[in-house]
């Protein structure tokens, strides 16, 4: 998988669906898919290895929904085994609170440790900044989020991805 790649189902994604729900609603059911995974895999192995060289903290990655589901069944297939990660339910991001004891069950893990949110795409924040909360109310730190698609208009420097739909002037790139 590259930026090239995905940029041209983008692009044939937005002929279709010109944005909002639809699109994304689109583009999420096509990165769901095993191929986008390595590409993923990689990124949050370079955080983990970053911070625990720089930190020497342990790192948890986190996912949600259907995205989520199939990422993890990625890493057990590939016998991943050095980053233990969590997964929570989808739809975060029309939630109007934080759910409750949406993490709870993992604290005693995750106490301490930077965590990395993982997800298809990005666009204005609302899921990661749930994950946020549920992540610091476990005494733990999102350190980074780590998305396939950025569709937000300004640049997050904790956001880390393989395309964005803006460039770093705010200018549309499709």
């Amino acid at each position: 998988m590259n930026q090239e790649t995905l940029d041209v189902m983008v692009s044939a994604i937005l002929s279709e669906h010109p944005g909002g729900e639809s699109f994304f609603n689109c583009l999420d059911e096509k990165l769901a898919s095993i191929h986008y995974f390595d590409w993923i895999h990689l990124k949050v192995s370079e955080f983990v290895r970053a911070v625990q060289e720089t930190h020497g903290v342990d790192c948890r990655y986190i996912c949600s929904g259907a995205f989520g589901s199939l990422f993890m069944g990625y890493l057990n297939m590939i016998g991943e085994t050095e980053i233990r990660g969590y997964h929570v339910r989808g739809g975060l991001r029309k939630e109007t609170s934080l759910p409750p004891l949406m993490l709870t069950a993992f604290e005693d893990d995750l106490i301490g440790k930077i965590c990395i949110f993982v997800d298809d795409s990005f666009y204005s924040g609302r899921t990661r900044d749930k994950i946020k909360l549920a992540v610091e109310s476990c005494e733990a730190i999102l350190g980074a989020t780590i998305v396939l698609y950025d569709g937000a208009a300004k640049v997050d420097e904790s956001v880390f991805s393989l395309t964005r739909f803006y460039d770093e002037n705010g200018k549309k790139r499709f």
